[in-house]
């Protein structure tokens, strides 16, 4: 097995690019430990009962059978609702769905303070603090088409990393979410030209396509 040489890895990119695929299968062929940004930000517990009392308050005069059969449908539209555009904070954290934006950089900092990590999840808002922590940066640099091709082949599929997807609802939030990946070259992708800019000593590995992406994970799987 070759073994990547390389303590804190941190893997960005746009929406639907590959981030936790490559976080999972570079995890597979290492012992360092693999954090999902998306699963941090989204706490899907808090969550859960929040939608639980909602459902209980709309639904006082219904019998506790209708209300539990109701929770479902209420949580996947409200996690819709409140879906992320991959990095930026936004809606009301009242509802404490996710962290307000303070706790989540104290969160983040908690994150990056370990010694050994891959982190995958881009989240402009915290990208910073990650990146000058990273001894290895590897950014999906993909192209917003296959990118978007991307976010449908995921669609509607329940994912242990991403938290607040399994909705089978294309709505505004789903819509905003695809807005987010066709800009991203020109919203989010400058921010990391400047971070590589401003930090050269940390390594970075720009990848331009699936092929090279492959290509990666092959160099490093277990013989």
């Amino acid at each position: 097995m070759k073994t990547l040489p390389y303590q804190r890895i941190l893997i960005i990119g746009n929406n639907g690019s590959g981030k936790s695929f490559l976080g999972k299968k570079l995890a597979e062929t290492s012992d360092l430990p693999l954090i999902h940004l998306d699963a941090e930000y989204w706490q899907a517990e808090t969550f859960a009962k929040v939608c639980h009392v909602s459902a209980v308050r709309r639904n006082s005069t219904t019998e506790s059978a209708d209300i539990s059969s109701k929770i479902g449908k209420l949580s996947r539209s409200a996690f819709q609702r409140n879906a992320p555009q991959d990095g930026i904070l936004q809606r009301s954290q009242a509802d404490g769905t996710h962290p307000a934006k303070d706790a989540w950089q104290t969160r983040v900092q908690e994150l990056i303070t370990e010694e050994r990590w891959i982190i995958e999840g881009h989240y402009a808002s915290t990208l910073a603090q990650r990146y000058a922590r990273a001894d290895l940066v590897i950014f999906l640099d993909i192209s917003r088409l296959v990118c978007l091709a991307g976010i449908m082949r995921r669609f509607s599929k329940n994912r242990p990393d991403m938290p607040y997807r399994g909705a089978d609802q294309i709505n505004a939030a789903f819509f905003r979410f695809l807005y987010a990946a066709w800009r991203f070259d020109r919203e989010r992708k400058p921010q990391v030209m400047q971070l590589h800019r401003q930090y050269p000593e940390i390594t970075l590995w720009i990848l331009k396509n699936r092929r090279k992406i492959k290509q990666l994970i092959e160099h490093y799987k277990a013989a």
